[in-house]
C-alpha cells in the first residue's frame, strides 16, 4: 500500500523533471537559432545537437519511469524502453489517465531508436 505522501513526492518529482524539460527544449531551440546559425551544420554542432535530444528523450523517460513506478512497477526487463512508451498512452481505470497520445508516442519512439543510435553507433 502506498503512503499518503507517496503521491506529493511524485508530483513533486514530475515538477522538477518537467522543469529540466523545459529548460533543456528552451536550450535547444536557442542553440539551433544561434549557435548553428554561428558554426553551420559541422560535426562539432551535429554532436552538440545530439547530445542535448539525447538528454532531453533520457529526462522524458526518467519521468515516465516515475510515474510508472509509483501506477504499475511492472515493466518486463527485455525491450522496457519501448513498453514504457506503450504504457504511458493507457488510462488505467480507477489508477491515472493516460500521459501521452499514441501520436505523441510515434514520435518518442522515434527519439528513443535515436537516442539508443547515438549511444552505440554514433561515429564522427
Amino acid at each position: 500500500m502506498k503512503q499518503a505522501n507517496d503521491i506529493q513526492i511524485l508530483r513533486a518529482e514530475i515538477e522538477k523533471i518537467t522543469r529540466i524539460l523545459r529548460k533543456t527544449a528552451d536550450f535547444l531551440i536557442a542553440t539551433e537559432t544561434s549557435e548553428l546559425v554561428q558554426t553551420g551544420k559541422t560535426p562539432a554542432a551535429a554532436i552538440m545537437m545530439a547530445g542535448i535530444l539525447e538528454n532531453y528523450y533520457t529526462a522524458l523517460e526518467t519521468l515516465f519511469l516515475k510515474i510508472s513506478q509509483y501506477f504499475e512497477n511492472n515493466l518486463p526487463p527485455e525491450k522496457w524502453h519501448m513498453e514504457l512508451l506503450s504504457r504511458m498512452t493507457l488510462a488505467v481505470t480507477g489508477l491515472r489517465e493516460r500521459v501521452i497520445s499514441d501520436e505523441t508516442r510515434m514520435h518518442l519512439l522515434e527519439l528513443l531508436r535515436f537516442r539508443h543510435f547515438k549511444r552505440y553507433y554514433f561515429e564522427i
